[in-house]
C-alpha cells in the first residue's frame, strides 16, 4: 500500500460513534492526524512545485552494486539482441530463408520476411512440424 501525500485523508470528527469510549481522546487524535496531514501536504506540494524537482527513478533507489549488475546485464541483452538481428540480415541466409518459406516454417522467419500469401500455403496455415 502506498500513501499519496498530495491527496491526504482527513479524518472527520463527526464520524465518531456517539457512544464511543474516550471520545475526547479520539477527537484529539483526529485533530493531530489532520494537522500532520496538512503539514505533509504542504511539504510535498512545495517540493513538487520546485522547478529543479525530479521524481526518483526505480534505479536510483537500488543499491549501487545492484545498479551496476543491472547495467551489465542490460548491455549483454542488447548485444545479444543485435547479434540475433544480424544473423538474419546476412545475404548468405537468403537460401535458408527461402527454404523456411517453402517448407512452411514462417514462424521461424523475422517479421519482415513473413510475407505469406494464400498461394504459398494453398490457403491453409501449416503447422511447422507437420509435413
Amino acid at each position: 500500500m502506498s500513501i499519496n501525500f498530495l491527496d491526504p485523508q482527513y479524518y472527520d470528527i463527526n464520524t465518531i460513534h456517539p457512544e464511543a469510549p474516550n471520545k475526547p481522546l479520539l477527537k484529539e487524535l483526529f485533530k493531530r492526524m489532520n494537522d500532520q496531514n496538512e503539514r505533509l501536504w504542504e511539504f510535498f506540494t512545495e517540493m513538487t512545485e520546485d522547478p529543479q524537482w525530479k521524481a526518483m527513478t526505480e534505479e536510483a533507489i537500488k543499491p549501487r552494486q545492484q545498479r551496476k549488475k543491472y547495467r551489465k546485464r542490460k548491455a549483454k541483452m542488447e548485444a545479444e539482441k543485435a547479434r540475433r538481428k544480424d544473423i538474419f540480415a546476412d545475404d548468405d541466409n537468403a537460401g535458408y530463408k527461402q527454404f523456411l518459406k517453402e517448407e512452411g516454417f514462417n514462424d521461424l522467419l523475422s517479421p519482415e520476411d513473413r510475407n505469406h500469401t494464400k498461394s504459398e500455403t494453398n490457403g491453409y496455415k501449416r503447422h511447422p512440424f507437420v509435413f
